[in-house]
Parts: structure tokens; sequence; C-alpha cells
């Protein structure tokens, strides 16, 4: 009997990195505009520091970077969050310096407890990006305070640092309200209808039996690659009516589903059958009503699943997916089943996760993050070598939940200090720093580097490093359990 070798992308060698790269940095609608006020508000932020000379001021441009962009409501939300984040911070690390930072020992005790004390918030916080943040200033701080004094300077220096983080949180604030009040756009229902206008346009060319357009099958990879995460989380950062949630959840996750199928049937299926053209030509009128519901929330009219028909399975699913879109746009009590949604009650008001002071779980990866952490602390005392007390902060920032994805993360950040410390830092110090005279030219410079860093930072999950909550398997088992449907979740 023949058999057919199946060739595995990762015994290829290096083969698949370019494509990978290609994918992953490809323009998407919305990227471009993500990325313009990205770096407006870094470079606004940079053109304050350096006028006023605020010492510390990079974690203030570091400030345009962790804060949400998914809507103007998330951004305030996450300005607020930053700023009480820091605010605390800027408390917390001066106070306890007073009382131990002068004798070594005990600075040595204050140093693991706050270590231990930041990883307990990252890892229990309802806002992870509160956490983040107050980890990124308390770090830095720890630095600041090994200096030999006197403690007088240290604590200008602290609050310096506090104040330039403030700032680049209130000038990415307010960049996003003046692009909100020009371009007011609805990102969950805007990024559905994108993703279902191009599959549409994929099973027109099917229909017409003509080769599917290089734009076409180029964005439903690219959006596959991206997936919906940024869809989820401006939709649990809303405050809608939970069956209205329940509606919108189930249309984004069938939207995510479509999209995967859409994107695997344009790499395989070149040559449609009659029969496959004329599903193509019934499939792409109701993707179009659809969208147009989308947009005036009127209910489209109700479709059966095709069970049985012959050709590609992947064809069947995404028809089976779009069937059941007509499900979450009508009442209560008439939507399908398997788009029931297991309704999870806010948690806006807590403080902690449910079971931050019960779960074993929790109490492991602190005390893991505490010793990695003094581990790097001990190396660079040590070694009388405050340049690489960043060590710490890397290892607040690549504290995930499992091995894979905290080492995914570590690589991600040393790949970026190679660029960004060498290849930009060095080369622009070495080659151009020295012709440029004026704060023009640097911000020049500086918005073209923050351009780059923010173009990969848009990329997916596999590339970028920003900080997001880690998973745990709690929150896994929640995520399945949005949908009961098998082919949702």
């Amino acid at each position: 009997m023949a058999t057919t070798s199946v060739r595995l992308p990762h015994l290829s060698g290096f083969g698949w990195f370019p494509d990978f790269l290609r994918k992953e940095l490809a323009p998407f609608p919305g990227r471009g505009v993500i990325v313009a006020r990205m770096v407006i508000a870094a470079s606004i932020t940079a053109i304050l520091i350096d006028t006023f000379r605020i010492p510390g001021g990079a974690i203030g441009v570091l400030s345009a970077f962790l804060l949400s962009r998914e809507s103007l409501q998330s951004t305030a939300e996450s300005a607020i969050g930053l700023g009480g984040a820091f605010l605390l911070g800027g408390l917390f690390v001066p106070i306890g310096s007073r009382f131990f930072a002068s004798v070594p020992i005990t600075h040595f005790v204050w140093e693991g407890i706050s270590l231990f004390m930041i990883f307990f918030l990252l890892r229990t916080l309802t806002s992870y990006l509160v956490a983040i943040n107050l980890g990124a200033i308390a770090t830095a701080m720890f630095a600041i305070w090994y200096l030999p004094g006197p403690g007088e300077q240290n604590v200008e220096l602290s609050l310096w640092q506090v104040l330039a983080a403030l700032v680049g949180a209130l000038v990415t604030l307010v960049v996003e309200i003046v692009f909100h009040a020009i371009h007011h756009v609805d990102e969950v229902v805007d990024g559905m209808d994108a993703r279902l206008q191009h599959i549409e346009a994929q099973m027109e060319d099917y229909a017409a039996n003509r080769p599917l357009s290089p734009e076409t099958t180029r964005m439903l990879a690219q959006y596959a690659v991206v997936g919906v995460g940024s869809l989820r989380r401006e939709l649990a950062r809303r405050n809608q009516d939970p069956i209205q949630r329940m509606r919108t959840t189930a249309l984004v996750s069938l939207t995510g589903r479509a999209v995967d199928f859409a994107a695997a049937l344009s790499s395989t299926l070149s040559a449609p059958t009659p029969q496959e053209q004329q599903r193509a030509a019934q499939l792409a009128p109701r993707i179009a009503e659809i969208r147009r519901c989308l947009r005036t929330n009127e209910a489209p009219s109700r479709s059966e699943t095709p069970a049985g028909t012959a050709g590609t399975p992947l064809l069947t699913e995404l028809e089976a997916m779009v069937s059941l879109m007509p499900s979450a746009f009508v009442s209560e009590s008439s939507i399908d089943p398997r788009l029931e949604v297991m309704e999870i009650a806010p948690s806006s008001s807590r403080i902690f996760v449910p079971d931050a002071f019960s779960n074993p779980e929790h109490l492991r990866f602190v005390l893991g993050g505490t010793l990695a952490a003094m581990i790097c602390y001990v190396l660079y005392v040590s070694l009388d070598w405050p340049g690489i007390s960043t060590s710490v902060t890397t290892c607040v920032f690549t504290a995930l939940s499992n091995v894979g994805t905290s080492r995914q993360k570590q690589v991600l950040r040393i790949v970026g200090a190679v660029l960004g410390g060498f290849v930009f830092g060095m080369g622009a110090q070495v080659f151009i720093l020295p012709n440029i005279d004026s704060i023009a030219g640097f911000i020049v410079l500086f918005a073209v580097v923050t351009a780059i860093a923010a173009w990969v930072s848009t990329s997916s999950s596999r590339l970028e490093s920003s900080g997001h909550r880690p998973r745990t398997r709690a929150s896994m088992r929640c995520e399945i359990g949005m949908s009961r449907c098998p082919q949702i979740a």
C-alpha cells in the first residue's frame, strides 16, 4: 500500500523562519494606525522628557507600549491603573528603603520580601497591567537604592521615575482621546466584518472558478495567525448586558474558527469541483447578509447546516460555522444550544483572583520567580555591576505559568535586547548620533526605531512579548468553557 511522507516543519531546519516572519510582520487592517498612535505617543513623551531633562525617562516611553489601545475605555482604565501602579511603587520602595536599605543584611531581606510581594501580585491581581507595571517601577527603583546614597538623592531619583511614567501615561491617554474623537470605530464589529469580508471574497472566487486573489489569500493567512484575541479582550472590558455579551462572544468565536478553515481552504483547494463552486456560490451571499446584520443589528435568516456533503471537509466545516452565526442574533429563548455560553460573573470589583490565597500553584509560581530574581540580584551585587540590574526586571516580565511560555518570552527578550541594544543602540551611537546636534534630529531617529518596535509589538503572541495575564489551568478551563459547542471552544 502506498504511503505518503509527511514533512514536519521543525525537522527541515530553519527554512520555515522567513515565511514565519513574513506572516507575522505582514500588514493587516488597523495595524498601521495602531503603530502610528504608539509612535506619536512615545515621541511626544520623549520630547517632554528630553526637554525637561527628567531622570529615568525611559520608563515613561515604555508606558506608550504598555497601555492598551483596543478602545478608549480600555486605554483610560489602563492609564489609571498604570498611574496607580507607579504611585504605589513610588511610595513603597522609598519607605521600605528608609527602614531597611542602610544595613546590608536587612537590605537583602527587604529585597527578597519585596520581590516575593511583586510576584504574588503579578500572579493574583485581577489587573495584570497594574501588576506588571508595579513590578517594572519597583525593580527599576531597586537599582537606584543599590547606590551608596545619599538617601535624599535616591528619593529624588525614585520620584523622577514616577513622574516620567505618569507623563508617558497621560500623553498616551491624550493621544488616544484625540484619535477617538477623529476616528470613532467599533473594534469588535469592524474586526469581525473585515474577516468575513475576505471569506466572502474567497467564496466568490471559488463560485466563479477563478484563481483566488493574492490579497485574499494573504489576509486570510494573516488573520489566522493574529487570531481573535484582541477582539475577546475588548469584549471582556465592555459593560454589556450578559445576553448581548454572550451573543457577541459566540460570533467572535465562530468568526475566528471560520477564518481558520478559510485560510486552510485557500492553501489546499485550488481547483474546486462544480459541486463545490455551487456551494461557494450559496455561501457567499449568506456571509454578506451576516455582515450587513452586524452593522444594522438585525437577525439574518436561518440556514440549515449541510450534512454529509461530498467534497473537502474544510468547506463543510466553514459552512457549519456560517450556519451557526444566525443563532447568535436571535432572542435568548431561541438561541442555538450549541452556542450557549457559560456566563461568568464580572470580576471588575475584585482586587485579587478568587483563589489567590488558597491555590498552591500560586505559591509555587511566586517562590520560583522570587528565587530566580534573587539569584540575579546576588550576582549583580557580588560582581558590583549595577548595569545588569535589569536582569531582575527580566525575571518579572518573563514570569509566566509554564516553562514553554516563559522560555518563549525569555528568547524574545534576549533577541530584542540584542537588536535594540547592539544593532540600533550601538549603531546609532557610533554612526548617527555624532552627526545630530538638535532634538529634532534625535526625535526623527527615535520615531523610526520606535516604529519598528511598535510594528513588531502588534504581531501575534508568537512574536510579540508584551505582557499578558499568565494562563493558569483555571483560566484555560474558563476559556474553553466560554462555549459548549466543541467546534467553537
